[in-house]
């Protein structure tokens, strides 16, 4: 069972502009979070947030998420306002693992 759960809405905008743009510019650490085939996968991402960032698929968005976690370690709410301006925005959390059982 998971610990966390985030609701996470997508603003294909912003996603197509700064996160496209921030995965050709910082790709070698990009790399570091995908779990299959790094570079296949992260030219997947990069297509798929071009085209339509929503297609992206539940482990797509997670290496993401992740690899912003890694980079904003230090400073959550920073790490939040950063997956916003780059069209991922978590507008509701659970971090209570009870209650994400419960839920």
């Amino acid at each position: 069972m998971a610990e966390k759960l985030y609701f996470i809405k997508t603003n294909p905008v912003a996603a197509k502009i700064n996160l496209y743009n921030k995965l050709c510019r910082e790709e070698e650490t990009a790399l570091q979070f995908l779990k299959k085939d790094q570079k296949t996968s992260l030219e997947l991402i990069k297509k798929k947030v071009l085209e339509n960032a929503e297609s992206l698929g539940k482990e797509e968005v997670e290496d993401i998420f992740n690899w912003f976690a890694s980079k904003y370690s230090s400073d959550p709410e920073e790490m939040k306002t950063q997956l916003f301006v780059h069209g991922l925005d978590i507008f509701y959390e659970i971090t209570d693992s009870l209650q994400v059982e419960n839920f």
